[in-house]
């Protein structure tokens, strides 16, 4: 076989393998939103109660992270509409020291204090609702 053949089969050899592992990421990625997708919709909804900087009670209905699958997916391939008018509150199982930071979020949150109850929200939630970490409270009482 001649040099210009080989070549030729190397490269449509080569080809080849960079669409079959083009494919695979693109099935991976699909697939990952598809699991994220239909975690999302089967978390459950609970009325939970925050007492804010202004010591008011407020009432939201949020979606309850309570497992690893659930606080993976968060809003994760959610449209922007979905994150305008939902809220995710994330119940670990004990106490976490460290960092909170979700796949599409550029901000990662450092708490410096063990958290068990993290809320993801839309941009403004908290200033809104005039929510912060160091006066306001998540009702326990109120949760699942």
């Amino acid at each position: 076989m001649s040099n210009k053949k080989i070549n030729r089969l190397k490269i449509v050899i080569l080809s080849v393998i960079i669409i079959a592992l083009l494919f695979s990421i693109l099935f991976w990625y699909s697939h990952r939103n598809i699991y994220s997708l239909k975690t999302f919709e089967e978390m459950g909804i609970h009325q939970i109660e925050i007492t804010n900087d202004e010591n008011q009670t407020l009432i939201f209905i949020a979606k309850i992270a309570d497992d690893v699958d659930e606080q993976e997916a968060g809003f994760q391939y959610i449209n922007q509409t979905t994150i305008e008018n939902t809220i995710i509150l994330f119940i670990f199982k004990s106490d976490i020291y460290g960092d909170f930071h979700m796949q599409s979020a550029t901000k990662t949150y450092s708490p410096n204090e063990e958290f068990r109850y993290a809320i993801e929200a839309r941009a403004d939630f908290f200033k809104d609702n005039k929510i912060s970490a160091n006066n306001s409270s998540l009702i326990i009482g109120s949760l699942p």
